[in-house]
């Protein structure tokens, strides 16, 4: 609370006018698990002046990012690719995140839809949540949508392109797919949600799922086998699985017969987002934890459930040492409300965020000016 009560004080001081670039998108992520001792850390933006003390995990790490471990001290970090453990004992030298996590392998990122599609705006709309956008897993899907007030009854429909598939009623805003008919793999299948009270989900982009063919199966589940099994803490596992599932990518995307923007758009993201939200069920929550959920219902084009994960981020603010996570936060509320159109809110989001930056002796700063002048353009 100190922390946002310093912030806010700080930027009714700065008249800052400024903006911000694309959306954040989820990648395959070194984390540092814990900490024992003086451990600081210097984002590849920061200034030679811009090492932090970090004293608990999980931190997320990036390409160029540096580590400075004091003689005794030492980081426990969890690379990417090859799900190794690395503990690195105290010399005082700085280490690059490449040379810790040398075998750091590429993974395509899954972005936001563009602006126009996003969908979620809407409270009195039943819009799909979940598989949505996504790649599934299970034949017997469970569907998950937003709950409409005033509304007693559902009536969900799943459609392929030859017409409805399965038809049921519920009073509940979520129900699961019994098997019957069986699903078929490679078929993009709509989900349909009308309430009692005349609403309907069929305005909404993406609301659509893919379920994968054994062959893809049985790779997913031999890599999430290896994630579960790491020496790492139930934070990093999750948050290891989640960035998985997020970036999965179809091998072969011509035997699905889709299109390239399908290809691009669908990764596992119904299956990152319940890693997460059980996460948070049985751990204390963690900004960090909170903006990668907000990123990925960003991602499937859901605006109230990304904006409420976002905010869930900035309230479990603890203490200065979540002051990036609090700038990182405010950055992507700025590009969900730019994606939702809301200019005015991208603009104050933006503005806060680059306020963060220079407390941060970050350079990213500088990038948010052009983004904030070009939303004020067209206001």
């Amino acid at each position: 609370m100190q922390l946002k009560n310093l912030l806010n004080n700080t930027l009714s001081l700065l008249a800052l006018s400024l903006t911000i670039g694309t959306t954040a998108a989820i990648a395959a992520t070194p984390y540092v698990d814990s900490v024992k001792g003086r451990v600081e850390l210097k984002r590849k933006n920061a200034s030679d002046e811009g090492f932090r003390v970090i004293t608990r995990g999980p931190v997320s790490l990036s390409s160029g990012d540096q580590l400075k471990i004091s003689p005794g001290a030492i980081a426990k970090v969890v690379c990417p690719g090859q799900n190794a453990i690395v503990e690195k004992r105290g010399t005082g030298e700085r280490l690059s995140t490449q040379k810790i996590c040398p075998t750091w392998r590429a993974v395509i990122d899954k972005g936001a839809p563009p602006i126009g599609e996003m969908g979620g705006k809407d409270a009195q709309i039943p819009y799909l949540i979940s598989p949505r956008r996504s790649l599934i897993l299970t034949s017997t899907p469970t569907l998950r949508w937003n709950p409409v007030a005033g509304a007693t009854q559902y009536t969900v429909q799943i459609k392929n392109a030859q017409g409805i598939v399965w038809q049921t009623q519920v009073k509940t805003p979520q129900v699961t797919y019994p098997g019957t008919p069986a699903l078929t793999p490679s078929i993009l299948y709509t989900v349909i949600i009308k309430t009692n009270t005349g609403k309907s989900s069929e305005s909404e982009f993406g609301s659509q799922f893919l379920l994968l063919r054994s062959a893809e199966l049985k790779t997913v589940q031999a890599e999430t086998n290896l994630i579960t099994q790491i020496d790492a803490s139930p934070e990093i596992k999750a948050l290891r699985l989640a960035d998985y599932y997020a970036s999965y990518q179809l091998p072969e995307p011509t035997v699905y017969g889709l299109t390239e923007k399908t290809v691009k758009d669908y990764s596992l993201s119904a299956n990152a987002i319940d890693t997460l939200e059980t996460l948070l069920k049985i751990s204390k929550p963690t900004p960090l934890i909170y903006r990668k959920l907000g990123t990925l219902y960003t991602n499937i084009g859901v605006t109230l459930p990304a904006e409420q994960a976002y905010l869930k981020a900035i309230d479990s603010i603890q203490s200065p040492e979540d002051l990036e996570e609090w700038t990182l936060t405010a950055v992507a509320l700025g590009e969900l409300y730019e994606l939702a159109q809301e200019r005015k809110q991208a603009i104050g989001w933006y503005q806060q965020a680059r306020a963060g930056f220079i407390f941060l002796s970050d350079k990213r700063a500088e990038t948010l000016i052009y983004r904030i002048e070009k939303l004020k353009m067209v206001l």
